[in-house]
């Protein structure tokens, strides 16, 4: 719940923003751009953030590897 409470804090009026984990499962459906790595308290690596750009009309799901 850190990382979801850091992306709210970070996450401008009228974006939305996703964490990597996030971004892997969405990816083909919406328009994804690679914002900045932030800090989540406790945590010991850097949350990679992404900004929803858009929606695609025809989504297409990437198997995450």
């Amino acid at each position: 719940m850190k990382g979801a409470a850091r992306l709210a804090e970070e996450c401008p009026e009228g974006e939305v923003l996703v964490g990597h984990e996030t971004f892997v499962q969405i990816r083909g459906r919406f328009d994804l751009s690679f914002r900045d790595s932030i800090r989540a308290r406790g945590s010991k690596e850097p949350l990679r953030t992404y900004r929803v750009t858009g929606e695609r009309d025809h989504g297409v799901v990437l198997e995450a590897r």
